[in-house]
Parts: C-alpha cells; sequence; structure tokens
C-alpha cells in the first residue's frame, strides 16, 4: 500500500515539475518577446519571481496530480 502511494506521489511530482517548468518557461518567453522588462535588474527580479512560484507551486500540483492518477487508475 506504501509502495502504491509513494509510486503514485512520484509520478505526480515528475507531472507537476513538466507542467510547472513549462509554464513558466512560456511566462518567460512571452514577457522576453514582448520586451516588457527594460533593464537587467528588472530581467532578474521577474526571473526570481518566476523561479520562486515554481518551487512553490511545484509540490501542491504534485498533490492535486496525484489525486487525479489516483483516480483514474482506480
Amino acid at each position: 500500500m506504501l509502495h502504491t502511494l509513494v509510486s503514485f506521489y512520484l509520478q505526480g511530482l515528475l507531472l507537476a515539475t513538466i507542467v510547472v517548468v513549462i509554464t513558466g518557461l512560456a511566462y518567460m518567453v512571452n514577457r522576453a518577446y514582448k520586451k516588457v522588462d527594460k533593464t537587467a535588474r528588472e530581467k532578474q527580479e521577474v526571473l526570481y519571481d518566476v523561479l520562486m512560484i515554481c518551487i512553490l507551486t511545484t509540490p501542491i500540483f504534485s498533490f492535486a496530480f496525484m489525486a487525479l492518477l489516483l483516480v483514474i487508475k482506480s
């Protein structure tokens, strides 16, 4: 039972990491394409903000994906 839950959590963590990284990259590319940030300092601040958001939301999304995987596979 524990092995199954850990397996679902790791699968959810992998999916969450992929989704969060792709979303963060898309957001950063969109900002760079539109040239929203003028100075290097502004670009650096936005990069740090996006990295912090990615780090903080990955575990939350991993539990959400774990629940979805549990429902789908049961």
